[in-house]
């Protein structure tokens, strides 16, 4: 679980949108120097995540204004290394849109 990053709960901000963050810690390869960016995956009721969006690493949130009223989310992350190495996925998270 070494390059697992840890997805907080999605919360749903004030202006409709869900907000999707994930504890700030390096994912960085000790003696390598390989740069990597997080792959935010997305998916809609009961369904399975698929890749959604590329963060850079030096970012740990962001907003998905892409949300309806009544529809259940499930978010979850991962890291892509540039070398294409690929951390496990994350816990998958859900926020229900009120």
């Amino acid at each position: 679980h070494k390059f697992v990053p840890k997805l907080n709960h999605p919360s749903k901000s004030k202006n409709n949108s869900v907000d999707v963050s994930w504890q700030k810690q390096s994912q960085e390869l000790k003696g390598k120097n390989i740069g990597y960016k997080y792959l935010l995956y997305r998916s809609v009721g009961s369904k399975d995540v698929m890749m959604y969006k590329e963060i850079p690493s030096t970012e740990f949130s962001v907003s998905d204004d892409r949300v309806e009223p009544g529809i259940l989310y499930n978010y979850a992350i991962r890291v892509k290394y540039d070398n294409g190495w690929t951390g496990d996925l994350s816990e998958v998270k859900s926020i229900l849109i009120k």
